[in-house]
């Protein structure tokens, strides 16, 4: 079982193909999604392996955020807030690997 969505990668290929400029990576690392900019060319789709045709209704792509108004606020994703299990983890690059080790028990 694995997580499929947007990764919010470091290189981002799907704002390197996107025309329309509804992909935008902000300084905080969070690739963003700009729906009132989307026209439907689906270069996005192409352009990275979590965005799927299935995510594309109404001729528009839609993506996960990672919640990019809440994090502004200060505030964790909806979906590690939520997640009953605890298993989700939200932080900085660093702060994923100290909780990989520490999962892992290095």
């Amino acid at each position: 079982m694995r997580k499929d969505q947007c990764m919010h990668c470091a290189d981002p290929g799907c704002c390197g193909v996107s025309r329309d400029g509804a992909i935008v990576k902000y300084t905080n690392g969070i690739v963003d999604f700009n729906q009132e900019n989307c026209i439907g060319c689906e270069f996005c789709v192409s352009g990275c392996r979590s965005i799927s045709r299935d995510l594309i209704r109404n001729e528009k792509v839609y993506k996960c955020t990672l919640c990019s108004d809440r994090v502004g606020q200060g505030l964790e994703p909806a979906c590690i807030k939520a997640c009953p299990t605890g298993c989700l983890k939200f932080g900085s690059k660093d702060d994923m690997k100290f909780i990989a080790n520490e999962r892992r028990g290095s």
